[in-house]
């Protein structure tokens, strides 16, 4: 075995355990607590964990979220799409790692060693369309704020995602990651920016988004970790 895929056979079998841990703990956060579609600022962590929470399940069993419309149309396994035409925002959801050979193996190596080629693995690829393909459809898109939410891979996802966004769109772009899957090789851009639009959540002792600390252009939440692994999602909740 290689030392690619020792790190990657390394990541995954951390990672197994982690998606056990967390796949059964839902966010306890209630409807009632997402006001006309806003979530509350000493609220938002919960309130987008609970697209996390939802994008795992199956295409066909995702719920709208209060008053975020789910377009099963145009989700896959991978990424989940939610609209709230009134108050004009839009939320992407990227999945964590999903597939044993095409994430942990291939996707996370990349992550790990090649950081600058991330956006040319066929996930991101595969992300990006689904996000493209939504985002042609909507009339006004300036008018709106888009929301790209991740963790661990999908938190890796999300970053880069927000990126390419803000290239393409005048619309305001916001990404809030959690554990963020990361790399001591990756190079930051350093240029001025908005911190609010840029926050990660991050539990000490996870080494997998530790390096996205160097990030000196994002918000960074830090949090002690519980009983669950450092990397567990269930740390946040």
């Amino acid at each position: 075995m290689n030392i690619p895929e020792q790190l990657a056979d390394l990541e995954y079998q951390h990672l197994v355990q982690v998606v056990e841990d967390d796949f059964e703990v839902q966010s306890n956060i209630t409807d009632e607590e997402l006001v006309g579609g806003i979530i509350k600022p000493d609220d938002y962590r919960k309130g987008f964990i609970r697209f996390v929470d939802e994008t795992r399940r199956p295409t066909d069993k995702r719920k709208k979220i209060n008053t975020y419309e789910y377009m099963q149309n145009y989700s896959t396994k991978e990424t989940g799409v939610w609209i709230d035409s009134n108050n004009k925002q839009i939320v992407f959801c990227f999945r964590e790692s999903v597939d044993i050979m095409n994430d942990w193996v291939k996707t996370n190596t990349v992550i790990g060693l090649l950081p600058m080629a991330f956006t040319q693995t066929a996930r991101f690829q595969r992300s990006l369309k689904t996000v493209e393909n939504f985002l042609k459809q909507i009339k006004g898109l300036n008018e709106y704020t888009i929301y790209l939410i991740g963790f661990s891979l999908g938190g890796t996802i999300s970053t880069h995602m927000y990126t390419i966004l803000k290239k393409k769109t005048k619309a305001k772009i916001k990404f809030v990651v959690f554990n963020r899957g990361s790399s001591p090789l990756e190079i930051y851009d350093t240029s001025p920016v908005n911190k609010q639009n840029r926050i990660h959540f991050h539990v000490t002792g996870d080494w997998i988004s530790t390096p996205f600390l160097n990030d000196k252009r994002t918000k960074h939440e830090i949090f002690k970790h519980k009983k669950a692994k450092p990397h567990s999602l269930v740390n946040l909740k």
